[in-house]
């Protein structure tokens, strides 16, 4: 399928940003000496490129598929998803290229998964030093550079498929630094929590001796060093990931509810006013009593917080990914023990104190989350149930578990190792 002479065109999803990773891609390929230019829907020879990112892309692509009448066997997907479920972007491209592709050459295709050949993932020694320059979105004003700090995660929770998907790599500090003295503006730099770093209180005194503004926000809460006020503003999202300390042990999330609490009245009284929390319901075991805890620690923070105070619960519904200690669990389809009424009673509460707690978004539906688990574990077997889902808006959610478990032989939310009855 692929030579030195073969055309690659690079295809960004409608209304998809461009992963820093594809441009990574497209930049190294290009140092190759490859032929790689946007796909416009012509050159009927070359080979297309995308990225999926998160399960739901699939969907989007298989739609600009049927609609732009593409070839599937002109067509290799790469990014997080096709790395994770390789099966379920077959049905709908010639292979799937698992892992990192920053050094791949554009010919090797010891790393992409096809019918006949089951590759493991492509892991790259080090991370390559490229400094990409990121378009303003509808939320910035200005661009800014990118550079990656680090690879992976040391923290390993269980439910996260990054942190189990891409082993930890640190990028040179000296590096970093050198680039920050030629720099100007705003830099992100690419890392799922900066102080992981072992030389991350470097990187950051460089970017404030050159001028420059680092714009992450998100990181680990556990992670920020408490007599350190100043980095409490760039960290104002984080994850606390379980409703109670037994869920977050369960998951290895080092967060009591207790150090919680005192750590957003110390982001309180830095000045920050504001604070979003990633977290999930639907963990496996999860009970009533899980949530009965988060609302009480909801409470014990608007108590201990200076108002006006902003507190957002950015709420996910778990999934079971490939690749973690968590895959084969049942997913949170019919599995929600949070009771809406009493947030909605806690949320009046706070508010009559002066600090607003959101919930956001309150719901996923179990259409959603059977869309999702479909894109996860389908199969070749199963890929004509994940286009109908695509394709047909009116799909019916209990025909495609009945057909799903008479194709792949196990419910779809109870997992291949923990068969449930029919559906």
């Amino acid at each position: 399928m692929l030579s030195k002479n073969t055309k690659l065109r690079w295809l960004d999803l409608p209304n998809h940003a461009r992963p820093f990773g594809g441009q990574i891609v497209i930049d190294s390929l290009i140092d190759h000496g490859r032929d790689v230019t946007e796909f416009d829907g012509a050159d009927n020879d070359a080979v297309i490129l995308l990225s999926l990112y998160w399960c739901e892309d699939l969907y989007t692509w298989i739609k600009f598929a049927h609609r732009n009448h593409i070839d599937k066997r002109r067509v290799i997907i790469g990014g997080n998803h096709a790395t994770g479920s390789p099966e379920s972007v077959m049905p709908f491209c010639a292979g799937a290229y698992r892992g990192d592709a920053d050094e791949w050459d554009g010919i090797d295709e010891s790393s992409i998964w096809t019918p006949s050949h089951s590759a493991s993932p492509f892991v790259s020694e080090a991370i390559p030093q490229r400094c990409i320059t990121m378009e303003a979105k509808a939320v910035a004003k200005d661009s800014f550079v990118l550079m990656e700090l680090s690879r992976g995660c040391k923290y390993k929770c269980h439910y996260c498929q990054y942190a189990w998907m891409k082993p930890y790599r640190e990028q040179s500090a000296d590096w970093i630094i050198e680039q920050m003295k030629s720099m100007s503006g705003r830099c992100r730099l690419a890392s799922a929590d900066i102080p992981q770093h072992t030389r991350s209180a470097e990187v950051e005194a460089a970017a404030i001796a050159n001028g420059i503004r680092i714009v992450n926000q998100d990181g680990a809460l556990f992670s920020v060093d408490a007599n350190r006020e100043e980095k409490l503003a760039k960290m104002q999202r984080f994850g606390v990931d379980g409703m109670s300390d037994r869920l977050r042990r369960f998951v290895r999330k080092p967060i009591k509810s207790d150090w919680l609490v005192d750590r957003i009245a110390k982001y309180s009284r830095s000045g920050v006013g504001r604070c979003l929390a990633y977290n999930l319901f639907g963990l496996p075991t999860e009970t009533p009593d899980d949530f009965s805890e988060w609302d009480a620690t909801v409470r014990r923070i608007v108590k201990a917080v200076e108002p006006p105070f902003t507190w957002v619960n950015s709420w996910n519904a778990f999934l079971p990914m490939p690749m973690t200690p968590l895959e084969h669990s049942p997913s949170s389809w019919r599995n929600d023990n949070r009771d809406l009424a009493r947030m909605a009673d806690t949320r009046l509460w706070a508010k009559a104190r002066g600090v607003n707690v959101f919930d956001m978004p309150e719901r996923t539906g179990d259409r959603k989350i059977t869309a999702r688990m479909l894109a996860v574990r389908a199969t070749e077997k199963s890929g004509h149930i994940v286009k109908t889902v695509a394709l047909d808006s009116k799909w019916d959610e209990w025909n495609v578990l009945r057909e799903f478990r008479k194709r792949e032989g196990y419910d779809l939310h109870a997992g291949p190792r923990n068969e449930g009855t029919d559906a």
